[in-house]
């Protein structure tokens, strides 16, 4: 098979690019310095606020801006875009470059989790276009990355619901790497360092003799705050040199409102009378280059979640910085690391909702060094599993050989009807979509979408 000779690769993302940067940006801030050290050209451009970026060309776009998106569409062999990519780039739809989805966080079990709690047909609506998004990613695209082989399985079933896959697609690669791709999140070769004190000693209330048991990145509604804050309830009736510090404060994507599980855990710790005492919210988001001296004075890594479909097929990026910096870590059970974490011995594992459990996990690693300092030298012969440049591997390999010429598809893809309680809930998706397909595709498209609607 003939391939396409891809030398420009332009990587696309909303989330702000430059100093404070959360999971998406660093991913393509990183996978982009990946490809640029293997001999290819790069760019990234973004929705969000940008700033400069050593050695990677770097801009921000308008959401919708055609013109200056027409320019880098031009320059580019392929794209790689994030889950709103063609949201904030309507014209990426006609676009006949390679396009990479990078759907390593599933916006469909995401937005369950933040609206579980909401009802109605506005939430119903929401979690809809999300899933019309996810479907989108997956139909329109040449190849789909993910982070792990739970959601290369899930992709794959939906990639099988919506489209059809064909005994030649088969019979040339029957574990069909070449359409869904497993790219982890990474981290780096460079040593984290410490450049200055920033918690203890440093923040009121927590000592230099103190224990820190840190979470990084950002607070959501599938995380399980509020069951963390009572451990610490718990711990601090016997322990009160062991802190919890929430590193992530407002999120530096403005798109991204405050998640009310914040308040709720900041009530809660003032009911328990633990907040600033034993609990501690940082209030802005921690640079990028200065987040490895908060994970240095770090004794421990948390990350506490629930038992629902966004754990099954997550992939905790903080995981990431805790395995960088050398910490053992405590989470509780039903995603991919805390697989890991029993498996290679990385830390202690707590059942769900078990403020118990976690407290004592907790206690148990700092209270036996002969575990802890295990738990450590473990973690440091994982991290080569994880550098950049090894994850980004299988994607340098699809670009070098992507398929040409490109596979023709069908470009109006597969609008598959959404079923909800609500009369209004139902319709307006549907309306949504053939006002976008009017607009994008024309009359006669929209006119055979509804009569194969109908037919069917």
């Amino acid at each position: 098979m003939n391939s396409l000779k891809i030398q420009n690769v332009l990587f696309l993302t909303s989330d702000p690019i430059g100093s404070r940067m959360s999971g998406p940006g660093i991913r393509s801030v990183c996978l982009a310095q990946a490809l640029k050290d293997h001999g290819f050209n790069v760019q990234i451009a973004t929705t969000g606020t940008c700033s400069a970026i050593e050695n990677i060309p770097s801009v921000h776009v308008d959401k919708n801006d055609s013109r200056n998106f027409s320019e880098l569409e031009n320059w580019a062999d392929a794209i790689v875009f994030q889950a709103l990519g063609f949201e904030e780039f309507p014209n990426l739809r006609k676009s006949r470059k390679f396009l990479v989805a990078d759907a390593y966080a599933p916006v469909v079990f995401e937005n369950l989790a933040r609206l579980e709690k909401q009802h109605g047909s506005l939430a119903n609506f929401a979690i809809s276009e999300a899933s019309r998004i996810q479907r989108e990613l997956i139909y329109r695209s040449d190849l789909l990355l993910c982070a792990n082989q739970n959601q290369r399985n899930f992709y794959l079933g939906v990639l099988s619901g919506i489209t059809s896959i064909d005994s030649v697609q088969y019979a040339a690669n029957p574990n069909l790497e070449s359409r869904v791709l497993i790219v982890p999140f990474g981290l780096s070769r460079e040593l984290p360092k410490h450049r200055s004190q920033v918690i203890k000693g440093r923040v009121t209330g927590i000592g230099e003799q103190d224990k820190v048991v840190l979470w990084s990145g950002g607070l959501y509604e599938w995380f399980d705050i509020e069951n963390l804050v009572r451990a610490f309830g718990l711990i601090s009736q016997s322990n009160s040199s062991v802190k919890l510090f929430f590193m992530g404060g407002r999120h530096p994507n403005s798109d991204i409102p405050d998640m009310p599980v914040v308040m709720r855990a900041k009530q809660l710790a003032r009911q328990l009378g633990i907040l600033d005492k034993s609990v501690f919210f940082n209030d802005s988001w921690v640079e990028y280059e200065e987040r490895a001296s908060y994970l240095l004075e770090a004794d421990l890594g948390i990350t506490t979640h629930f038992d629902t479909l966004e754990t099954t097929f997550s992939f905790r990026t903080r995981m990431l910085d805790y395995i960088w910096a050398g910490l053992p870590v405590v989470s509780t059970e039903g995603d991919f690391f805390s697989d890991q974490i029993k498996r290679l011995n990385l830390g202690k594992v707590a059942d769900f909702e078990s403020p118990e459990q976690i407290a004592d996990s907790i206690l148990g690693l700092l209270n036996d060094n002969d575990e802890y300092f295990q738990a450590k030298s473990h973690i440091e012969k994982l991290k080569n599993d994880f550098y950049w440049d090894k994850v980004a591997a299988p994607l340098i390999s699809a670009l070098e050989n992507a398929p040409s010429p490109r596979v023709k598809r069908d470009k109006r893809y597969l609008l598959l009807p959404l079923r909800s309680n609500s009369v209004i809930n139902k319709f307006k998706p549907a309306i949504l979509h053939s006002r976008e397909i009017l607009r994008t595709e024309g009359l006669s498209s929209l006119l055979k979408k509804v009569w194969q609607t109908i037919v069917k």
